[in-house]
C-alpha cells in the first residue's frame, strides 16, 4: 500500500495586466504546461532560489 503526501498550499487571487497574461501564456506554452501551473512553477523557483542565497550569505559572512 502506497501512501501520499500531500502538501499545504495558500490559494491567492491575481491580477496580470493584459501583456503580462500574454506574455507568461506564450512561455508557459513553450514549456508544455499551463499558465497557472508555470506560474506556480516560477515562483516556488524564485523563493526557492532567494532561500538559497539568504542561507549562503549567512554562511559567508565574516564572524567577530
Amino acid at each position: 500500500m502506497s501512501s501520499v503526501t500531500l502538501t499545504p498550499s495558500k490559494r491567492k487571487i491575481i491580477d496580470l495586466n493584459e501583456d503580462t497574461f500574454k506574455t507568461l501564456s506564450i512561455m508557459a506554452i513553450q514549456k508544455g504546461t499551463n499558465l497557472k501551473k508555470y506560474i506556480e512553477d516560477v515562483l516556488n523557483e524564485l523563493a526557492e532560489n532567494y532561500e538559497d542565497a539568504v542561507s549562503y550569505t549567512h554562511l559567508t559572512l565574516p564572524t567577530s
